[in-house]
C-alpha cells in the first residue's frame, strides 16, 4: 500500500475509515469498550475530551514527576552493576520489566495521583495486575485470541463469566455444582 494511501486512511480521513466489527470485538473483549472499540462521532468526542491531557504544555508541566521514579531506577540499575562480580565481562541486563514498572509509576503519578512504587514494592495488587497484563500480550496469545473469538458466541460465553482468561492465555471453566 502507498504511504499516501495508509495516510488517508489512518490519519486524515480515518473518521471514514472504521474498524472492522471484528477487530472492535477482539478490542473490546481485551481492553474493554472505549477509545479502541468506538467509531464516527463518538470517537471524536472521547479524543476531544482526552487530548488536553496529552498536550505538550501540560506534558511538560508534569516532568518534574517523572524524576523520582527514573531516578530509583536509574539507583537500582547502579546498584545492580555496583554488586555484579566483574561488570566488565558485559553482563546483560534485561530492561523490559523495569521500564515497564518505571512506566506504571509515573503514569500513576501524573494521572492519578497515586504512589503505586512498583520500582521497589513488587507484591504491589496494581503492580502485580499490570504484569500479569503486559505478559499475556504476544503474538502467540494474539493470534489465539483471535481465532477464539471468530467461534460463533465465543465473545458473549467470555463475557458471561464462565470462563476466565489468565496466564498464557489459559481458558479455564468455571463449573458451579447445585
Amino acid at each position: 500500500m502507498k504511504p499516501d494511501a495508509m495516510r488517508k486512511i489512518l490519519v486524515s480521513d480515518w473518521i471514514e475509515y472504521p474498524r472492522p466489527l471484528w477487530m472492535r470485538q477482539v478490542w473490546g473483549t481485551v481492553t474493554g469498550y472505549g477509545l479502541l472499540t468506538v467509531t464516527g462521532n463518538e470517537h471524536k468526542q472521547m479524543r476531544k475530551a482526552m487530548n488536553p491531557a496529552f498536550s505538550l504544555a501540560n506534558l511538560m508541566a508534569q516532568t518534574d514527576m517523572y524524576y523520582n521514579p527514573i531516578y530509583s531506577l536509574m539507583k537500582i540499575l547502579e546498584h545492580q552493576i555496583q554488586t555484579e562480580p566483574d561488570p566488565s565481562t558485559g553482563e546483560q541486563m534485561l530492561l523490559y520489566e523495569w521500564m515497564s514498572k518505571v512506566t506504571l509509576d509515573i503514569i500513576c503519578k501524573t494521572a492519578f495521583d497515586y504512589e503505586s512504587d512498583s520500582l521497589h514494592n513488587p507484591y504491589n495488587e496494581l503492580a502485580q495486575a499490570y504484569e500479569s497484563m503486559i505478559n499475556l500480550q504476544s503474538g502467540t496469545n494474539m493470534a489465539r485470541m483471535i481465532a477464539f473469538l471468530h467461534i460463533p458466541g465465543f465473545a458473549k460465553l467470555i463475557k458471561s463469566g464462565l470462563f476466565s482468561v489468565s496466564g498464557d492465555f489459559v481458558i479455564s471453566m468455571s463449573i458451579y455444582l447445585g
